[in-house]
């Protein structure tokens, strides 16, 4: 167990708003990268004190506030992984630096995120990997992000997926 507190002003000195928030923000990362030795932290003080994250006089939120909400209650990222040929990948790892998933038979998958964690890893053995950026959208709370995968080596299946794919979608005149 452990006790974490910032910011202190015996430590920190005395904060701004924007200094306390980046402060918070900057720590709260720190934290989500040991998260599993993480069992839990509270140290907010909502009203009064050097730690407030209420505005005293209208209780309003100070920026800190926002910022401790969006570790508190992250932001969702769900899609669908596939080929090039529309096939669901089954097993695809998917990362953001905080939070990993395996996508399912269908291609299916979901992780947590934070504002400062929405650029997704997509990696599948034989498949080239992929580096996608999520656009942050203000307010919103979940995003959804499909992702299609370029198969490495052209082995004789993929040769007859291609050719079933091109027949497929042909287009007749």
């Amino acid at each position: 167990m452990c006790e974490y507190g910032a910011p202190i002003p015996d430590i920190h000195g005395n904060l701004t708003e924007d200094q306390q928030n980046e402060l918070i923000r900057r720590n709260l990362m720190a934290l989500v990268e040991i998260r599993d030795i993480v069992g839990g932290i509270n140290y907010w003080t909502a009203f009064g004190g050097s730690t407030e994250i209420f505005n005293g006089a209208d209780k309003s939120p100070r920026k800190a506030a926002k910022t401790l909400e969006s570790y508190y209650n992250p932001l969702m990222i769900s899609g669908n992984i596939q080929d090039e040929f529309g096939g669901a990948i089954s097993g695809a790892t998917v990362s953001n630096g905080v939070s990993n998933a395996t996508t399912n038979i269908l291609g299916n998958y979901s992780l947590m995120a934070t504002p400062d964690h929405l650029t997704l890893a997509v990696t599948k053995n034989n498949f080239k990997s992929q580096t996608i950026a999520v656009a942050e959208k203000d307010g919103e709370k979940n995003y959804s992000k499909n992702v299609a995968l370029i198969t490495e080596k052209h082995d004789f299946g993929y040769y007859v997926r291609k050719i079933v794919h091109s027949l497929t979608t042909f287009t007749f005149y």
